[in-house]
């Protein structure tokens, strides 16, 4: 209760407190569960449909249209999504940074890469290194790559 106080508000206030998951855990285990199921499309496509355009913390609505969410969702699949959905739940305000720079995918064959990159002089933070142990425990395709200045 009392989360939203106004309405230009872009999350709940308490999405950064160790509260958030445990008020919220058994509505979230259920979402996620529906998203590990399959249930994704229906879920982005009706949000994306109720909400198009509101400000909200980690949305911008100009970088991926309805179909790019749909077809990344696709490529990535429940089980996997699920599993990164999980993990930014459980703990928002320590897990919200170092997700990788770019995704790259193919609608048709359901390929999908996540990819961080690095210039020679620059290395993985400790949010990165830890998604990227949660891509590997979940066996989520995810490459570094280090730019070579010529």
């Amino acid at each position: 209760p009392n989360v939203f106080q106004i309405p230009q508000q872009t999350a709940p206030l308490d999405l950064s407190t160790d509260s958030f998951y445990d008020s919220r855990k058994e509505k979230i285990i259920d979402r996620i569960n529906s998203i590990r199921l399959g249930g994704f499309s229906e879920i982005i496509t009706n949000s994306y449909n109720s909400f198009y355009g509101y400000q909200a913390i980690g949305c911008s609505w100009d970088l991926f249209t309805l179909q790019n969410l749909l077809d990344i969702s696709n490529c990535i699949g429940g089980e996997k999504l699920s599993s990164i959905l999980r993990y930014l739940a459980e703990d928002y305000k320590n897990n919200c940074s170092g997700m990788p720079d770019l995704i790259i995918f193919n609608s048709h064959t359901l390929e999908y890469k996540l990819i961080e990159v690095k210039s020679t002089n620059d290395r993985l933070s400790d949010a990165q290194k830890n998604w990227n142990s949660v891509f590997r425990k979940f066996n989520i395709n995810f490459s570094l790559c280090k730019v070579l200045d010529t």
